[in-house]
């Protein structure tokens, strides 16, 4: 798993640890939270059911999601608007094989993906998504659900992430978008949604990372961001929405960036710097910057942490850290059970949630990890 995911890492921006590369043991999962605003509610950690090795987890808000070393995928949670890619309109807690067409062999998922949607990659570079699609984030010109995987207008594709109701895709050394746009979520320059692809003009983009209405992009060591900024989420110092990518200032190369917010009344930034530093603003309304509770900040801060981070994950009301040892460590909101700990008390800052992790998955308050 680790050698593999070493390959990805770059492409997809997901959260691994470089740790036991040479362990001999098979990678398993633990679930926690909440599916779909309460369709289910898992208050600590789980096993996932899904047998045989898995490769990467990944996260919408109502379902969770594994990636198997073979190429196949597996879901469970809400699956009301076809989330789960098995044909059905089925909640279950029981995993279920996404439908993909035969011989049709999933390289990556999306860290995170649209609402009640999800995305994948497979190893030729062709996109696939499935689900709720209400806005067009599939960019596949409609806004019909789909209850099983079907193609999506990209391929080389290197990239990808979705929230609330809008996706960008890295596709060929492009970036595009798709879905709504009432906050210049797309990054346009307007406000108008698009169903289909349109290019958004930031060459060079490296890694991707959306919240419900805010984007993000690195260019290498560069973090760019624009949409949703009542809360601060995109860092140029101001509450006003960015309709067009806006360079952040941050005093060295970002490394990882994660944004996180689930509405209107949340929404947070979290970036790891080349100098082993943690920056974070945005909503601090639950404490989810880490800084033990300071309010909105519209600026990158930096934030200390209890232990140097490699990794970091930003949900809509919680946030995330990995260490180099496997020490999971979280903070902010508790209310939807996205701490694990079987209560519901606001963190202000850091606590061990689990150890011996190597990737984690949030979107709103639904949590998954690798271990």
């Amino acid at each position: 798993m680790k050698r593999l995911m070493a390959v990805l890492a770059p492409l997809t921006g997901l959260l691994v640890l470089a740790g036991n590369a040479g362990a001999l043991t098979t990678p398993t999962a633990e679930y926690w939270g909440i599916a779909d605003g309460g369709v289910f509610t898992v208050p600590t950690p789980t096993p996932v059911p899904v047998q045989g090795h898995i490769m990467q987890v990944a996260t919408s808000n109502g379902a969770w999601y594994a990636l198997k070393h073979n190429g196949a995928v597996w879901a469970w949670g809400a699956g009301q608007h076809g989330q789960l890619g098995d044909g059905q309109l089925t909640n279950t807690l029981r995993p279920v094989k996404v439908a993909f067409p035969t011989g049709v062999k999933i390289a990556f998922l999306a860290d995170t993906s649209p609402y009640d949607t999800e995305l994948a990659v497979d190893t030729t570079g062709q996109a696939w998504g499935w689900g709720y699609n209400s806005n067009g984030q599939l960019c596949n010109g409609a806004t019909d659900e789909e209850v099983s995987p079907v193609k999506l207008p990209f391929t080389g594709v290197t990239a990808l992430t979705g929230a609330g109701d809008h996706a960008l895709y890295v596709s060929n050394g492009s970036l595009f978008a798709c879905g709504s746009n009432n906050y210049g979520d797309l990054g346009i320059g307007t406000t108008t949604p698009s169903y289909v692809p349109v290019t958004v003009s930031l060459p060079g983009v490296t890694s991707v990372t959306s919240s419900w209405r805010t984007s993000g992009a690195l260019v290498g060591g560069t973090y760019y961001s624009w949409g949703y900024n009542a809360l601060g989420a995109v860092g140029d110092g101001s509450t006003t929405d960015a309709l067009t990518p806006q360079r952040i200032s941050l005093p060295e190369s970002a490394t990882m960036v994660r944004l996180g917010g689930g509405g209107p009344l949340d929404g947070q930034t979290l970036a790891l710097l080349s100098n082993g530093t943690m920056w974070a603003w945005g909503s601090d309304t639950y404490g989810q910057l880490g800084d033990g509770g300071s309010g909105s900040v519209t600026s990158p801060e930096r934030v200390s942490t209890p232990a140097p981070y490699v990794a970091v994950e930003s949900d809509g009301e919680a946030s995330y850290g990995l260490t180099a040892s496997g020490h999971l460590w979280g903070w902010g909101s508790n209310r939807h059970d996205q701490l694990g700990n079987g209560a519901t008390t606001t963190q202000l800052t850091p606590v061990i949630l689990v150890m011996g992790v190597t990737e984690v998955s949030a979107t709103a308050a639904a949590v998954i990890a690798l271990r």
